[in-house]
C-alpha cells in the first residue's frame, strides 16, 4: 500500500478503516478478510495504518493526513497523535455509518489535507520508526491457516492460531509476514473457516 514511499516527502491515508476486531468502525478489517482476528505489532494490536506507517517510517517519511470514520480517527490517533484528519462519516457498525454529506467530507478531507501539506513543510511531523527488531503476529481464525502459514522459513507457530513473523526492520518483518498472511489465506476452507 506504499510502494515507492522512499520517494515521498510525506504521506496521506485517504479513506482508510479501523483494523479488525476492536471497534465498530466501518469497514473494519486488516489486509485480508474474515481469517484474521488479529494482527500485533511488537505486541500492539495494528491495522494496515500502523503497518504502513512502520514502513514509511523506515525511510524518514512520516504520515501527515488519514480520512474516514470517527471510530478510525480515535483508533490512528493512538499512535500518530497529531496526524491531520479528514472526517467522513460516524460509524455505527462494520457495515453502517452516518455519513456526512459530499460536501462536508470533501471539505473536511480538504481542509485537513492543506494543513498537513503546511505543516509537513514546516517539519512540524516525524517519521513513526520502529527502533530494533519488528515483530508482526497474526491470529487466524483457523488452525488450518495457522498451519500453513507456519510454513514461511522464519515464521514461528506461537499457539494453534497464532503465528509470529520477526524481522530487523519494518520492511523485512512486513515482507515476510504478508508471504506469511499470502500462505495462510489459501488454507481458509469456505465452510468451517
Amino acid at each position: 500500500m506504499v510502494e515507492g514511499v522512499q520517494d515521498a516527502d510525506a504521506v496521506f491515508f485517504l479513506g482508510y478503516h479501523a483494523r479488525t476486531g476492536d471497534s465498530d468502525g466501518v469497514g473494519n478489517e486488516t489486509i485480508l478478510g474474515r481469517e484474521i482476528v488479529e494482527i500485533r505489532m511488537n505486541g500492539k494490536p495494528v491495522g494496515e495504518s500502523e503497518i504502513n506507517a512502520a514502513v514509511c517510517g523506515q525511510f524518514g517519511v512520516p504520515v501527515v493526513f488519514a480520512s474516514g470514520d470517527d471510530l478510525y480517527e480515535k483508533e490512528l490517533r493512538q499512535t500518530l497523535p497529531d496526524v491531520e484528519f479528514g472526517l467522513t462519516k460516524f460509524a455505527l457498525d462494520r457495515w453502517t455509518a452516518r455519513c456526512l454529506s459530499p460536501e462536508r467530507s470533501h471539505a473536511n478531507i480538504r481542509a485537513a489535507a492543506q494543513s498537513a501539506v503546511e505543516r509537513a513543510a514546516a517539519g512540524e511531523f516525524r517519521a513513526y520508526s520502529l527502533e530494533g527488531p519488528v515483530a508482526l503476529s497474526v491470529t487466524f481464525s483457523s488452525t488450518a491457516e495457522a498451519l500453513m502459514a507456519a510454513l514461511v522459513p522464519g515464521s514461528v507457530r506461537e499457539t494453534p492460531r497464532i503465528v509470529t513473523y520477526t524481522a530487523r526492520n519494518a520492511v523485512d518483518a512486513w515482507k515476510g509476514f504478508f508471504a506469511l498472511l499470502l500462505l495462510g489465506w489459501r488454507a481458509t476452507d469456505e465452510v468451517y473457516g
